[in-house]
């Protein structure tokens, strides 16, 4: 057991700045909670105490904000760490700022600031992020995934230190070879995948084999204590994908990226859930959890079943059919006959075939799928057709359906919304508007700021690939947008870059990155020639099957 010490090592008074450097703060912020310096057990009276790691925090078990200053950390998708944690209610208590992405050289390895590391990574004496040269630290055997390591930095006692000619005063180590106890190593600094809390210890202090006193503050503690006014350990709230009203299957592992190193996701907040019902996998399924399933064993774990490689997507290798069902792209794409002017395929839908690369030049601002297929091939070298003014969607009147099924022979690139107006009233089933696109390629949804962003997609999207097996991804686009699918994706493989966690009560009330409910439009209205694929789908019932 730890037990918590603090070396005290000046007499003289010390004014911490309270102005932030705007190259390492970072513009929206991920993490929570509390760390602590003092006594482990409560006994003696506390050095520096809490440590805030946001301006807007679990204060007295309620979120409040004490911005400004902003400040807070943020672990971005590439596993570095950025911005501040806080020590001290005013600016002569604590030891304030302590900045998580410092400028090198570093003291020791390894030499990088704090990051965190999403998958394993083995030592390589390429890697700037290992140190071989020395076989007796850990780094050098590589990092794990979950680990945090690199340095930090007590800005108060930079400062002090470099007005003594010291440079190299405040460093803090999260994790090295430092401080053996009962025989062992510590286990430096980690965050947990299931609940996203960052325990452990970090190290401030001298680090050539004997504390130095003038350089550091002792152990810093990263985890729940049973006691005090505080008792928040740090949180960091990762991007989730959710699936409302619906499943999640994969052929392969879930959660976990085994052709990427084993990099691994973060399980939802407490509350919430992936899927409203099943997540389904032939492989692994890692820190992912179904809402049935919580609620049915009253925790979050994940449902692992396995799943028949069988149930597969629908590809040319396998002729476009599953276990499940069946897909006649050949049948549903090529006209065999023309009636009145217009191209039919076999089963008597009208085709509309193009070449265009926009959207723009194919349909109106608001468009009436009318019960076609469109096939489009794009004529650019690309081989990509782009949905470049926002893409609205009209119910069908009369004869006209409102359904419509858009095969890309190609790549998508969405840059605008694709939505369904509502409009006019639907008065049958078959006047409701309901758009599948079959893309022979990969599928990108843009993204950026809140300007420039899709954020609003309706329909069915299905990214089959390329005949010869290639591609058939789709890519959400890297942005701090929530992006909202009403309908359902279906795909070889996801991109999933959004880094959206909510709005201003992001920590009491998370949201999710991309979120996709299932409307069921799919069956209502199935979209013409998927009347067999669509049995792949999942069916909304109101009432027991019989």
């Amino acid at each position: 057991m730890h037990r918590f010490f603090v070396i005290i090592f000046f007499a003289v008074a010390v004014v911490f700045p309270l102005s932030l450097s705007a190259g390492n703060q970072p513009s929206d912020t991920n993490v929570y909670g509390w760390a602590w310096v003092g006594e482990d057990s409560g006994a003696g009276n506390p050095v520096f105490g809490w440590m805030s790691a946001n301006c807007y925090n679990r204060w007295n078990a309620a979120f409040a904000t004490h911005c400004p200053p902003n400040y807070g950390l943020k672990v971005n998708t590439d596993g570095s760490i950025q911005g501040f944690l806080w020590s001290g209610y005013t600016s002569n208590s604590g030891i304030g700022w302590i900045d998580f992405a410092p400028s090198g050289p570093y003291p020791t390895y390894p030499q990088h600031s704090a990051r965190f590391f999403f998958e394993d990574t083995p030592a390589d004496p390429n890697d700037p992020y290992d140190d071989v040269e020395n076989p007796g630290n850990p780094d050098a055997a590589g990092y794990e995934a979950g680990q945090v390591a690199g340095w930090v930095r007590i800005v108060s006692l930079q400062q002090y230190g470099e007005g003594l000619g010291k440079d190299d005063w405040g460093w803090v180590q999260l994790r090295g070879s430092w401080a053996k106890e009962d025989g062992e190593y510590t286990q430096g600094t980690w965050i947990d995948f299931d609940t996203g809390q960052i325990y452990g210890w970090a190290w401030s202090g001298g680090f050539n084999g004997t504390p130095l006193e003038s350089q550091g503050i002792g152990w810093i503690q990263l985890r729940n204590f049973t006691g005090g006014a505080q008792p928040f350990a740090p949180v960091f709230q990762a991007p989730f994908i959710e699936a409302l009203q619906g499943n999640i299957y994969g052929q392969e592992s879930v959660g976990i990226d085994e052709a990427n190193n084993n990099r691994q996701s973060f399980a939802p907040p407490e509350n919430n859930f992936n899927a409203t019902y099943l997540i389904q996998s032939g492989g692994v399924i890692q820190h992912f959890v179904s809402e049935e399933r919580g609620k049915s064993i009253n925790i979050l774990e994940p449902f692992t079943m396995t799943l028949d490689e069988t149930l597969s997507l629908p590809q040319a290798g396998n002729r476009y059919q599953n276990t499940l069902s069946r897909l006649d792209l050949p049948g549903i794409r090529t006209p065999v006959e023309q009636v009145g002017g217009k191209k039919k395929n076999k089963y008597g839908h009208e085709i509309v075939e193009s070449s265009e690369t926009l959207t723009s030049r194919i349909f109106s601002n608001q468009t009436v799928l009318g019960g076609k297929i469109y096939v489009i091939t794009p004529n650019n070298p690309q081989k990509e057709l782009t949905v470049d003014r926002t893409f609205a969607i009209k119910n069908g009147a009369g004869v006209n359906s409102g359904a419509g099924l858009i095969i890309v022979d190609g790549d998508l690139k969405i840059t605008k919304d694709v939505l369904y107006t509502g409009s006019p009233a639907a008065n049958a089933l078959g006047h409701i508007a309901s758009l599948a696109w079959i893309v022979l390629g990969d599928i990108t949804i843009q993204g950026g700021d809140a300007a420039t962003a899709v954020t609003d997609l309706d329909g069915a999207y299905i990214a089959l690939g390329r005949t010869d097996g290639q591609k058939g991804i789709i890519i959400t686009g890297k942005s701090n947008e929530q992006l909202r699918v009403s309908g359902l994706l279906m795909a070889k493989a996801f991109q999933f870059q959004r880094t959206y966690i909510g709005g201003a009560d992001k920590f009491e009330n998370p949201k999710s990155s991309e979120q996709v409910t299932y409307d069921g439009r799919l069956h209502v209205n199935v979209p013409p020639g998927l009347e067999d694929f669509s049995a792949a789908f999942p069916i909304q019932r109101a009432t027991l099957p019989k």
